[in-house]
C-alpha cells in the first residue's frame, strides 16, 4: 500500500503559505513529474468556489427555490444550484442589504484545475467531475488521455476515488480531507475514512510504492489518523464505541419524518404536533429542523427507534392524522 503522509494546514497558514498546495505536496508533485509519473489531486467539491456571500451582512447566496447554498462555476460564470440545477447570474450587489462587497469563498475542482495549469504550464492538466464528464463518452475520453499519459495531472471528485487502475500514478494528493469530515451526519467519520483509503488506493498500482499526501486542518481527527495508517480495526473500535454511546445505528434505527405543506408555518406546526404525539411512546425525538433541500415548506424530525420496534413506530406514524404530506425515511443515507 502507498505511504500516507498527513499535512497540518494550520501550520502552513501560520507560516504564510496560503496557496492550495502545502509545501510538502508541492515538493512531491515536482519530484513525481520529473520522474515522468502522474499525479491525481482529489477534492470532493466541484465548481470554482464553495459559496458566495456578502461581506457586510454576512448573508450567503442561496437558491430561491431550494434554499441551499449556490456554488459559483467560473466556466459559464454562473451560480449553480447543485440540487435543482437552476443557474443564476452573479449579482453586482447583495440582494439583502445592497452592498457591493460580494465575496467568493472556498475551493472547488475548477479552481484547483486552473491553479495547477498556472503553476505547472509544462504539464497537461485535466479535470474529472460531473461537470466535465457529463456523459460516458466524455468520462472515457478524459480517462483514456490519462491512461495514455497525455494528461500528467488529473484533478477530480469522487469519480477518481475508486475503480481507477493506472500503474504510472506515483502520487495522490487530497486537497482538503475536512470536507467530508464536517458534514452534519453521524456517518461523516466513516465516510472520511472510506474516502481517504479509497483515493489512496489509486497511487502505486505499478511495481513501485506510491505516495499519498492528505492536507487537513484537523490532523488529530481519528478518521484521518486511522486512515493514514490503514488501521481499519482501530477505526472500527473507536467508531462503534461512539455509535453505541450516542445510540446511533447499528444500535438503533434512525427514522426521519418530514412534513410538507404549501404553508411553511403549517408544516412547522404539524411537525411540533407530531413530536408531542410520538413522545408518548418514544422519548428520543429530535427538535424540528427545516430541510435544507427545500426552502421553507418542509420540516423534519428524527426519532431514535430501539432495534426491533421499527414496524411499531411506522404504524404509529401512519396513524397520525394530518392534512400535510408525510414522508418517512428509515436510516436515511444523508441527513441535511
Amino acid at each position: 500500500m502507498p505511504k500516507i503522509d498527513v499535512v497540518d494546514m494550520n501550520i502552513e497558514y501560520t507560516d504564510g503559505n496560503l496557496s492550495i498546495l502545502s509545501r510538502k505536496l508541492r515538493k512531491k508533485i515536482d519530484k513525481i513529474l520529473e520522474e515522468d509519473k502522474q499525479v491525481i489531486l482529489f477534492l470532493n467539491r466541484r465548481g470554482y468556489s464553495n459559496y458566495v456571500s456578502c461581506r457586510v451582512c454576512r448573508k450567503t447566496l442561496k437558491c430561491p427555490q431550494c434554499g441551499i447554498t449556490l456554488i459559483y462555476h467560473k466556466n459559464g460564470g454562473k451560480l449553480n444550484c447543485h440540487y435543482c440545477g437552476r443557474k443564476f447570474d452573479v449579482p453586482s450587489k447583495c440582494p439583502e442589504c445592497g452592498s457591493a462587497y460580494i465575496k467568493h469563498s472556498g475551493t472547488g475542482t475548477e479552481k484547483v484545475e486552473e491553479y495547477m495549469r498556472t503553476e505547472y504550464p509544462d504539464y497537461p492538466v485535466d479535470r474529472l467531475d460531473i461537470d466535465s464528464g457529463k456523459t460516458r463518452k466524455q468520462i472515457e475520453a478524459i480517462l483514456d488521455d490519462f491512461k495514455k499519459g497525455k494528461t500528467k495531472i488529473l484533478v477530480g471528485t469522487q469519480l477518481v476515488a475508486k475503480g481507477l487502475d493506472f500503474s504510472n500514478v506515483g502520487l495522490v494528493g487530497i486537497i482538503t480531507a475536512d470536507n467530508s469530515l464536517n458534514i452534519p451526519d453521524y456517518r461523516a467519520s466513516e465516510r472520511t475514512y472510506q474516502l481517504i483509503t479509497q483515493v489512496a488506493g489509486r497511487s502505486g498500482r505499478g511495481e513501485e510504492q506510491g505516495s499519498v499526501i492528505v492536507q487537513t486542518f484537523e490532523p488529530k481527527a481519528y478518521p484521518i489518523r486511522y486512515a493514514s495508517s490503514y488501521d481499519f480495526e482501530g477505526f472500527f473500535e473507536k467508531e462503534i464505541e461512539i455509535r453505541r454511546a450516542l445510540e446511533y445505528p447499528p444500535f438503533t434505527d434512525l427514522v426521519a419524518v418530514m412534513f410538507s405543506d404549501e404553508n411553511p408555518k403549517k408544516a412547522l406546526s404539524e411537525t411540533y404536533r407530531f413530536i408531542k404525539y410520538i413522545k408518548k411512546d418514544y422519548s428520543r425525538v429530535f427538535e424540528p429542523k427545516e430541510s435544507t433541500n427545500f426552502k421553507g415548506n418542509r420540516f423534519y424530525t428524527i426519532i431514535k427507534c430501539p432495534k426491533g420496534e421499527r414496524n411499531k413506530l411506522i404504524y404509529l406514524i401512519n396513524q397520525f392524522e394530518t392534512d400535510s404530506i408525510i414522508t418517512i425515511d428509515v436510516n436515511p443515507y444523508a441527513i441535511l
